[in-house]
């Protein structure tokens, strides 16, 4: 029995020390990884620029020529005003898999010459080059008494076209898509246009969501209501438990 021990220990003392090479050859291979540049960059996630944006964003802020490891590349892209989280796997021939969290944009806001974008998160964010889409509601007409490009929900007109906004979104994402442009018209009546619809909608400034209930089943009932559609020239949801078409007669 004891001569099977003295082979059984040495055997296990060789184990251990391999199984603590092999840990520690990982550590030092993944610290290597880590401190080496970046060699090729393939993005994932973003919707809203190409990569080669987001990439040249992150190399105008360092000197022609600089070498980013992943911890300072991913550092630099989270100042870039559409990026809210990052994280890079990186493989050992340098290349890594880039997965970005952008914003998600809305809207967007007519501001004297200039657009905007409206975010889920109540941000004015502004419309850069690049960008591969313009295709969401626009808002106009606002009264500027005080804008917060951190909170929106400071300006109550703007405040008012992101209620509609996200209250379409919640019952049909179809109808949200197909609303082109909401007029505040500086305090008024909002009035609503919508893709497919000759007439421009009253949607007025009380009441979100019953509103959008009522337009949402006329939505829906569009291609019933063709020819009514075609004659009116605006529709009116103002009041409770009613749907107004404007249709000017023919004077004989």
């Amino acid at each position: 029995m004891a001569a099977k021990r003295s082979k059984i220990y040495p055997a296990l003392i060789i184990m251990v020390i391999f199984t603590g090479l092999f840990i520690y050859l990982g550590i030092y291979d993944s610290k290597k990884i880590a401190a080496q540049g970046l060699t090729e960059i393939n993005f994932v996630g973003n919707n809203l620029l190409d990569q080669s944006e987001y990439i040249n964003f992150v190399y105008s802020s360092k000197d022609s020529g600089t070498i980013f490891t992943a911890a300072e590349f991913r550092e630099s892209l989270l100042k870039h005003q559409y990026v809210v989280d990052v994280s890079i796997k990186q493989s050992p021939d340098g290349s890594a898999k880039v997965s970005v969290k952008e914003k998600e944009p809305e809207a967007l806001l007519k501001l004297k010459d200039s657009f905007y974008l409206i975010t889920q998160s109540k941000e004015l964010i502004p419309v850069l080059n690049g960008l591969k889409s313009m295709n969401y509601p626009v808002v106009d007409n606002f009264r500027i008494d005080s804008i917060d490009h951190n909170d929106i929900s400071k300006n109550q007109d703007i405040y008012s076209a992101y209620k509609i906004i996200n209250a379409a979104k919640i019952l049909n994402r179809k109808l949200l898509n197909d609303i082109s442009g909401i007029d505040l018209r500086l305090g008024g009546d909002i009035v609503i246009s919508i893709t497919g619809f000759k007439p421009f909608v009253i949607f007025g400034r009380e009441d979100t969501a019953r509103k959008i209930v009522y337009l949402n089943k006329l939505y829906s009932e569009r291609d019933r209501l063709t020819q009514s559609l075609a004659k009116a020239n605006y529709i009116d949801i103002r009041y409770k438990k009613s749907i107004f078409l404007g249709i000017e007669e023919e004077m004989k």
